[in-house]
């Protein structure tokens, strides 16, 4: 099973989302169309108020000729909150999760494709590394720091 709706607001992810754009102002337009980033908010935005997870069809919606510039760190850290937010679902994976529609907009944002994903983070950033792709070393540092402080957090409780 993919994160629950909490769990999504708890990590930020819109925030996160966020913090990748470099603002309408920087690249004139800001259309779910044609933006990778405002289509994963109003993706999620969506999911959270009919709370839900899954939505018909978003994965191939998704505006793959988007070649906008985005902050590379925030892809980074984007891509390992997320990561930090699916459950490693595994034989449960789902595309149309909105975890997996926001990390395919992470991906095509950084690297240019969607990366192969299949419901473990293990095998997705091991992937990462032997694939030899860019930052696949950040992202997992990344993850794990937000993993452990996570980690951390529900320890308290």
């Amino acid at each position: 099973m993919a994160a629950d709706l909490k769990e999504l607001q708890a990590l930020h992810v819109i925030d996160s989302l966020s913090e990748v754009c470099l603002g309408k102002d920087y690249c004139g337009s800001c259309e779910p169309g044609t933006c990778l980033i405002r289509y994963a908010q109003d993706g999620l935005r969506k999911c959270l108020k009919e709370k839900i997870l899954y939505v018909s069809d978003e994965t191939k919606n998704i505006p793959h000729g988007d070649s906008k510039l985005y902050r590379e760190e925030a892809l980074i850290n984007g891509i390992a909150n997320i990561l930090v937010s699916c459950r490693s679902c595994q034989y449960e994976h789902f595309e149309d999760c909105i975890v997996s529609v926001i990390r395919n907009c992470y991906e095509i944002a950084l690297f240019g494709d969607v990366r192969p994903y299949d419901g473990s983070n293990f095998h997705y950033l091991t992937r990462l590394a032997s694939d030899d792709m860019p930052h696949a070393d950040e992202i997992l540092a990344r993850f794990q720091q937000i993993k452990k402080a996570r980690d951390e957090e529900l320890a308290k409780k």
